[in-house]
């Protein structure tokens, strides 16, 4: 069920009939997910102490009465993680709280200019983005809301302002990449359209994980390696900060795909994939030397020896192998993006003071990644051999694609 903690029942429910007749339903017939609507934003303006703002929850409620999009635009019903260990992690979304903010999300975008009720089809991916943005900015452990609190004694709420800049900003910035707002020409991971549930529902079948993916592509960081101050900045500047930089770098590894180069005080100008490579040889020399064989065909040892003799040409010499890059980047051309933001993003740390690799981990790589469209968190390495980090990123695949990836590698 949803977080639907109600302190005084009675009055919530109350506060909601009359919000229902205000709005005109008692001439209209409301659909199923406007009744859910106005019933949350009761909870939200009663129990959460939330204002009631009337055109936001008007916006919204003639947003779900819209047919065969209006339920996936308050669906705030939990969210399984499934681990391999079995212990599984359940996600409820605060149904109130986010039923208010997806009202005064969705009339921001208006004011802004854009007039989302046409667009039906980005419902599902503001659905996805309300429930992250709040989780990552009030509820995650260590997230934004804990960084404000040691960094600036305060505590956020959702109707400060500065909240908003940073969930507009990110609205503004990912939306740029959407045919909607004339973004369609963008390098972008077009097979993840937040932006089109049509499409998206047909890549990714099973609707759970494709909350999944919406939760993790629009989640925000609570910290980055800012890269002009050479120092890691946390909380809302933080997360500010990294969708800009984010941003900044989607427009520099544009310019250089598919082959630009980067300069390596070694090695000369270098493909930005060389780096890439680099990074796989460097996991491979410290203790993952057979992962790095089923990955690319190589022992890492075997793959320098390519990298430092034909640095223009390492894929050339490897694109024949049997590995799991050599699949996902001849079967699934975003692959080859993905290799590319990666590269660049270990390249460039190495010329940035007081940086060091783990922020291209934690920070760099899953943020400049969802600049690029790609969902992406955190996955552990257990055991962790002796000289790696206990954990790296990873993207979500689509269906075609992992079922694919499996047929051809199995489980293993």
């Amino acid at each position: 069920m949803q977080n639907l903690k109600i302190s005084d029942p009675i009055k919530t429910i109350d506060y909601s009939s009359d919000l229902g007749l205000r709005l005109g339903f008692d001439k209209e017939l409301a659909k199923n997910a406007t009744i859910k609507a106005i019933a949350y934003y009761g909870i939200a303006v009663v129990d959460r102490k939330l204002p009631e703002n009337f055109d936001e929850i008007s916006l919204l409620t003639k947003a779900t009465q819209i047919d065969g999009y209006g339920d996936k635009l308050v669906d705030f019903s939990p969210i399984t993680f499934h681990s391999v260990d079995g212990k599984h992690y359940v996600l409820t979304p605060d149904a109130g709280r986010e039923t208010w903010m997806l009202a005064k999300h969705l009339k921001l975008i208006k004011d802004y200019g854009f007039d989302v009720l046409k667009h039906p089809e980005m419902f599902e991916g503001l659905n996805g983005k309300i429930i992250a943005n709040a989780y990552s900015i009030f509820d995650a452990p260590y997230g934004i809301n804990y960084a404000e609190q040691v960094i600036n004694n305060r505590t956020l709420k959702p109707t400060d302002k500065d909240v908003w800049d940073v969930i507009m900003l990110q609205w503004n910035l990912y939306s740029n990449k959407a045919p909607q707002l004339g973004g369609g020409d963008k390098l972008y991971n077009r097979d993840f359209p937040w932006y089109d549930s049509d499409k998206l529902d047909l890549l990714y079948k099973d609707a759970n994980n494709r909350r999944q993916a919406l939760f993790f592509f629009f989640f925000l960081d609570n910290a980055t390696f800012d890269m002009k101050q050479g120092k890691v900045i946390a909380g809302l500047e933080g997360a500010r900060r990294a969708l800009n930089q984010a941003e900044e770098h989607h427009e520099i590894i544009s310019s250089l795909y598919p082959d630009g180069k980067v300069r390596d005080e070694i090695w000369g100008d270098v493909p930005v994939l060389w780096y890439y490579y680099d990074w796989i040889v460097d996991r491979g020399l410290h203790g993952l030397e057979n992962t790095c064989l089923q990955y690319v065909g190589l022992k890492p040892s075997e793959l320098w020896k390519i990298m430092t003799e034909d640095p223009d040409n390492v894929w050339n010499r490897i694109e024949n192998l049997n590995g799991v890059d050599q699949f996902l980047t001849k079967e699934w051309t975003l692959w080859h993006l993905v290799k590319c933001v990666v590269g660049y993003e270990k390249w460039k740390y190495r010329n940035v003071p007081n940086m060091k690799e783990i922020h291209t981990i934690n920070y760099t790589i899953p943020q400049t990644l969802r600049a690029f469209g790609f969902p992406n968190y955190f996955v552990h390495i257990e055991p962790t051999p002796y000289g790696v980090p206990s954990y790296e990123w990873v993207v979500s695949l689509p269906d075609h694609v992992a079922e694919e990836l499996k047929r051809k590698f199995g489980e293993k």
